[in-house]
C-alpha cells in the first residue's frame, strides 16, 4: 500500500512508473538478487526488463552488457541509476542491505563503460553509499571510481 510520506529510495522507481512519469518498458533492472513477492509482482505486472545476478553469471557479463546496450540503444535518452548494493559486500560493504553474491567492482564498471558508449546516455546517479558503515573507505572509493568513469 503506498504511503503518503515521501518515498524512500526503494519506492522511487515504483512511484515514477505508477504516476506514468517513467515508461516501464524503458526500465532495466540489473543485478537483482533478493526480491520480495510484492516487488516481483510489480516487475511482472509492468513487464520490466530484469537481469538477475544469477542470469548475469550464467550468461556472462559481456553478453548481458551487450543485451542491455541493444535494449537501450534507441531510447530517446538513457538515464542510469546505480544502486551500489548491486555489488557484493566484499566490494561495497557500506550499504543498507549487504547481500552476498553481487557483482564485483570490475563487473559493474564493465556495464557502466558499455552504457556510456551509447549516444543517448545523458545522466547517471549513484545511491546507497553509506560512509558511516564503510570499511577502509572501500564503498566510497568505488563510488568515486564510478563517478570518474562516468565523467571520462
Amino acid at each position: 500500500m503506498p504511503s503518503t510520506a515521501s518515498p524512500v529510495h526503494e519506492d522511487w522507481l515504483r512511484m515514477l512508473i505508477e504516476k506514468k512519469i517513467l515508461d516501464a518498458s524503458k526500465v532495466i533492472i540489473v543485478g537483482i538478487r533478493n526480491v520480495d513477492e510484492n516487488e516481483q509482482e510489480f516487475i511482472e505486472d509492468h513487464k520490466i526488463n530484469v537481469y538477475s545476478t544469477k542470469e548475469i553469471f550464467s550468461e556472462g557479463v559481456k553478453e548481458i552488457s551487450y543485451s542491455l546496450m541493444e535494449l537501450a540503444r534507441n531510447w530517446p535518452a538513457l538515464y542510469v541509476s546505480i544502486d551500489i548494493d548491486v555489488c557484493d559486500p566484499a566490494f561495497a560493504p557500506a550499504v543498507a542491505y549487504p547481500e552476498p553474491g553481487g557483482l564485483s567492482s570490475r563487473e559493474l564498471l564493465h556495464f557502466i563503460q558499455g552504457l556510456k558508449l551509447l549516444r543517448n546516455f545523458k545522466a547517471a546517479d549513484i545511491i546507497e553509499v553509506m560512509p558511516e558503515k564503510d570499511i577502509n573507505h572501500i564503498t566510497v572509493k568505488l563510488a568515486a571510481k564510478i563517478l570518474s568513469e562516468l565523467n571520462s
